[in-house]
């Protein structure tokens, strides 16, 4: 069964099969700007992550049935879930334990009996360590489109098919010998794409 808070800082999902942990950590975190949603085992949990997309999960070790090192190479097994941080709470604190959940793709622990500040702040950096992420991904497929657009402009002003007042001029015939064999060729690489778009010419192109 699940229970549900809300509030916008993040998304937490909670997995263990003792609601007063759930009682604990809920609170605590809803406090804080978090919407959590709790889930007694590892079966609605999964429900719970596909209707959720949560940013990070509170993932408890020893759970019956499956367990958390199984939950969580299935969570880092598919790329749809994969960026979700997995922060494992447990009452074991031995090292080989910790040595496998680092193994199965979790990204932090917490102890049993919990400290609550101490689960706010753990969580609180993973969300960011995960937006930040997020962000860097975004912009790298936002550069990934540039490149590929200025790359068609680039050959298409070399080959004359994009008409220029008064030539090419002698920028691009400097350039091309600073710009590696990918310019040579036609192309240009990422160092020197915002460069490119920022002259008058290209910038009504694109």
């Amino acid at each position: 069964m699940i229970a549900k808070v809300f509030e916008t800082r993040g998304r937490v999902l909670i997995v263990d099969d003792d609601p007063c942990n759930h009682q604990i950590l809920a609170p605590a975190l809803e406090a804080a700007g978090f919407e959590v949603i709790a889930s007694a085992d590892g079966r609605c949990a999964f429900s719970a992550v596909e209707d959720f997309n949560p940013d990070v999960m509170l993932l408890d070790l020893m759970m019956p049935g499956r367990d958390g090192f199984e939950f969580c190479k299935l969570l880092k097994a598919n790329p749809r879930t994969d960026s979700i941080s997995v922060i494992f709470m447990t009452g074991l604190d031995d090292s080989a334990n910790r040595r496998r959940g680092l193994s199965c793709g979790a990204d932090d622990f917490v102890a049993k009996p919990f400290d609550a500040d101490d689960v706010v702040l753990r969580v609180s950096r993973a969300v960011a360590n995960k937006r930040s992420t997020e962000k860097l991904d975004n912009l790298h497929g936002d550069l990934e489109k540039l490149k590929l657009r200025i790359d068609g402009l680039f050959s298409a002003l070399m080959s004359g098919q994009i008409p220029f007042r008064g030539g090419i001029p002698k920028f691009f015939d400097r350039r091309r010998k600073n710009l590696g064999p990918q310019a040579r060729n036609g192309g240009i690489d990422a160092e020197h794409a915002i460069e490119l778009r920022a002259m008058p010419e290209l910038r009504a192109a694109l």
